[in-house]
């Protein structure tokens, strides 16, 4: 199977999985489907070797091991005024936003 298609497939979990209107999956996935069908695969490769990529990523994964965040789920780390709080294995959408509630209170 083409690495295209493995990334339409994540896409597809994805959209079923964590977007919040289950009924508006067609369109995020007609979206996609139509991004696919532009990207100019020569520049995506030469954006994906560039320094700021590479930045990127390093700072992503300092920033996983600094939490200690696993990879088994998605974890996000939401930074407020208030402080940090560190969510993982696959938080809900009321989780993230309780955390986000929690560290904007100043």
């Amino acid at each position: 199977m083409p690495r295209w298609a493995w990334a339409l497939i994540l896409l597809i979990i994805i959209f079923v999985f964590i977007l919040p209107n289950p009924a508006a999956v067609g369109t995020y996935i007609g979206n996609a489907i139509d991004s696919f069908s532009t990207l100019d695969v020569g520049q995506w490769h030469q954006d994906m070797d560039s320094p700021q990529v590479k930045d990127s990523v390093d700072a992503d994964q300092k920033l996983a091991a600094q939490y200690g965040l696993r990879i088994n789920a998605p974890s996000i780390v939401v930074d407020g005024p208030s402080g940090t709080k560190v969510l993982q294995d696959g938080p809900s959408k009321a989780e993230v936003d309780a955390a986000v509630a929690d560290v904007s209170s100043s």
